[in-house]
């Protein structure tokens, strides 16, 4: 019996000293960082938009400058048709549809040409910003950064977008280049 109660507080001991590690170790620290704030408020993102904002701008234009040939096209054909010989008219109508229909391609190109702009945009966006949050959250001391839209819950302490931002902007990241 002795024996017995000898081993067991061997063990305990052992048990007790192999667990004691356990007590000190660091409480993990996690960042939640909110993207489209981080996009609509830092520098870098306010340059993306500008960037697309003009380049959606720039297409709009065209498109509107088409739009208005076409719109005159079909006014002429309006007020002339009746006036004007079958041959004349079937003309204009054939000139009408062949303006119309490039139209229609010049606005699918456009619209494929700014979903392309608003993609690579994001990829440089989404390539910085990687970089961006390992480098704050090896500075901050963080052991995990997850983004807002993948929590269900977090307290708003653990909130470092803010954080991101200003470390962020003290940067002077650009689009292009390192």
């Amino acid at each position: 019996m002795k024996k017995f109660v000898i081993c067991m507080s061997v063990m305990a001991l052992v048990c007790m000293g192999c667990s004691l590690p356990c007590f000190g170790a660091d409480v993990a620290k996690i960042g939640v960082v909110d993207i489209q704030k981080f996009f609509k408020e830092s520098d870098i993102g306010k340059a993306a938009n500008a960037q697309v904002e003009k380049e959606h701008a720039k297409l709009k234009a065209d498109l509107e400058a088409a739009a208005q040939e076409v719109q005159t096209l079909e006014a002429e054909l309006e007020r002339d048709a009746m006036v004007m010989s079958e041959e004349k008219r079937e003309e204009k109508d054939r000139a009408f549809r062949i303006k119309k229909y490039d139209f229609q391609v010049l606005q699918q190109k456009y619209s494929e040409n700014l979903r392309k702009v608003n993609q690579e945009m994001l990829r440089k966006l989404d390539t910085k910003l990687t970089r961006l949050t390992q480098e704050f959250g090896t500075k901050e001391g963080l052991l995990l950064m997850v983004e807002k839209g993948y929590t269900m819950y977090y307290p708003s302490a653990i909130d470092v977008t803010d954080k991101l931002i200003v470390f962020a902007n003290s940067k002077k990241l650009t689009l292009d280049g390192e």
